[in-house]
């Protein structure tokens, strides 16, 4: 009987071990992340690059990017041209797949600065419309390497975009009269 138990926890244990590693791998591979920001190439411009993995089936993975802002402390999204088409990233049938979108903004007004942030929704779906999961990420640092990050490997959690320096009147001079 103790050799029978010894071999069913045996088992047990390898399936727990061959199976541990799917979780850790899914969710490193589920992130995302700003890419550019506010940067000479790409003025008053905010990317946002994101990846999701796969998991070996037949499904299709799906991608949303939003922009949000700071208004205080709290965040708000972009009513206004903040959001991207729901994008088709590829077979789920990929270890992953990375997209990103990048959304361009009037400038701020001189003098002031704006905090962003990105948003992104995740879908597997079966077929174009079933959603079997869904999920979603906002934007974090440590993904170096993304596609189109400017500066190259650029990766952070937000974005400050500012307007030009106000213009500041000369100071005050008395006058002085010509002897």
């Amino acid at each position: 009987m103790p050799i029978r138990a010894l071999t069913l926890l045996a088992c047990a244990l390898a399936v727990l071990a061959a199976t541990a590693p799917a979780a850790p791998a899914a969710t490193k591979h589920l992130w995302a992340t700003v890419n550019v920001c506010d940067s000479p190439k790409h003025p008053d411009s905010v990317g946002v690059a994101a990846r999701m993995p796969g998991n070996g089936s037949a499904q299709r993975m799906y991608m949303r990017f939003h922009v949000q802002f700071l208004d205080g402390d709290r965040w708000k999204n972009v009513k206004e041209g903040g959001s991207s088409p729901w994008l088709y990233a590829g077979s789920a049938k990929y270890t992953w797949v990375g997209r990103g979108w990048t959304f361009s903004f009037d400038p701020p007004p001189a003098g002031a600065t704006y905090t962003m942030r990105g948003f992104v929704r995740f879908e597997w779906r079966k077929g174009k419309t079933k959603v079997v999961k869904r999920t979603h990420r906002y934007t974090s640092a440590g993904h170096p390497g993304t596609r189109d990050a400017d500066p190259k490997d650029h990766s952070a959690k937000t974005c400050k975009m500012s307007g030009p320096s106000p213009q500041q009147p000369p100071p005050y001079q008395d006058p002085v009269a010509k002897r």
